[in-house]
C-alpha cells in the first residue's frame, strides 16, 4: 500500500502514518472479523495497488493519540491496552481491549467519534465489544459490563447550551448490550466461516450495512428551494406532508464507502457492475 500527500499536509503527518506501530495479530483481529470480508479480501489481493492518502489518516492519527493518554491511566490495577488470542475454527482470532477495570469488571473502548454516530446505529460498536469479551472469556479474564468512551470530534459547546437533547459534554460514555457467550461464539464462527470462503476466492457480496448505503429519502421542499422542509424515509409520508406550495423530491441512497471510503472499490465487481480497473 503506498502512502500519498495530495493536499501537502506537513511532513510529521506523512510520517505519523508511515510509522503506524499497530500490529495485529493471528489470522484476523476483532476488528477485522466484523468487517466487509469481501473488502478484506480484495485490499489484501491488491495491496500493492492501492493508493491511500494522509490526509484520509487524519481522525485515525487522532485516536491513536487518545492510546497514547491511555497509556497514563494504567494504575492501581487496571490493564489497558492488551492483545488477547483465542482458537475458534481453526483460526486465531485476537482483540485489543483498550482499557479493563479488574475490581468493577468493566471492559472499555475508547473512540473519537461524531454525534452523528453517538445518536445513530451502534452495532458495529455491540459486534466488537461483545468479540472483545468473548476474547476475554477465552483468556479467564471476567467481564461484567462493555462501555464505549465517545470522544465527540466535532461537539459544539454553544449548541450543548441551547439543544436539549444534544450532548452535554464532548465525552460520553455509552454502555453496549452484552450477548450471551454462546450466541458470540456462533456469530464469531460464521464471520471466519465468511472470512475464510473470501479469502480462498468465494467472497460473499457485501451488504447494504457494509457498504453504508444512506437508503432512498423523499424531500419536501420549495420548488424554487435547493434546501428541504423536511426530508422523510419513505414516500407515502412525504406525500402526505406536502402542501400546495411544495413539492417532493426523491434523492436515491447512495453507497458511501463504496463512492469515497474503500480503498477496494477500484477491484470491486460489485461495485463496478462486474468490471474491475486494470490498475
Amino acid at each position: 500500500m503506498t502512502i500519498t500527500n495530495r493536499h501537502n499536509l506537513p511532513a510529521s503527518f506523512v510520517e505519523a502514518v508511515r510509522r503506524d506501530p499497530y500490529q495485529g495479530g493471528g489470522d484476523i483481529s476483532a476488528t477485522a472479523l466484523i468487517d466487509s470480508p469481501q473488502r478484506r479480501a480484495l485490499i489484501h489481493k491488491h495491496k500493492s495497488k492501492i493508493d491511500t492518502d494522509v490526509s484520509s489518516m487524519v481522525w485515525a492519527l487522532l485516536g491513536s493519540a487518545v492510546h497514547h493518554i491511555l497509556e497514563r491511566s494504567e494504575v492501581d490495577g487496571v490493564v489497558v491496552e492488551e492483545r488477547l488470542y483465542a482458537n475458534i475454527g481453526g483460526w486465531e482470532v485476537s482483540g485489543q481491549f483498550d482499557r479493563y477495570n479488574p475490581e468493577t469488571k468493566a471492559l472499555q473502548d475508547y473512540k473519537v467519534t461524531t454525534v452523528y454516530k453517538l445518536g445513530g446505529d451502534k452495532k458495529d460498536w455491540t459486534r466488537q465489544l461483545n468479540v472483545l469479551r468473548w476474547l476475554c472469556y477465552q483468556n479467564d479474564i471476567e467481564v461484567e459490563s462493555l462501555q464505549i468512551c465517545t470522544i465527540l470530534r466535532d461537539w459544539s459547546h454553544s449548541r450543548s447550551l441551547r439543544d436539549g437533547g444534544y450532548p452535554a459534554t464532548n465525552v460520553v460514555m455509552v454502555d453496549i448490550e452484552m450477548w450471551p457467550i454462546p450466541q458470540t461464539e456462533e456469530y464469531i464462527k460464521e464471520r471466519v466461516a465468511l472470512h475464510r470462503a473470501a479469502r480462498d476466492g468465494n467472497a460473499a457480496s457485501c451488504t447494504d450495512e457494509e457498504r453504508w448505503y444512506s437508503g432512498d429519502k423523499w424531500a419536501v421542499k420549495k420548488p424554487t428551494s435547493k434546501r428541504a422542509l423536511r426530508v422523510f424515509d419513505n414516500r407515502q409520508d412525504a406525500e402526505d406532508y406536502k402542501t400546495d406550495s411544495t413539492i417532493v423530491e426523491h434523492r436515491p441512497g447512495e453507497y458511501r464507502r463504496c463512492l469515497n471510503f474503500c480503498e477496494a472499490a477500484p477491484f470491486c465487481e460489485q461495485w463496478n457492475n462486474g468490471k474491475v480497473s486494470e490498475r
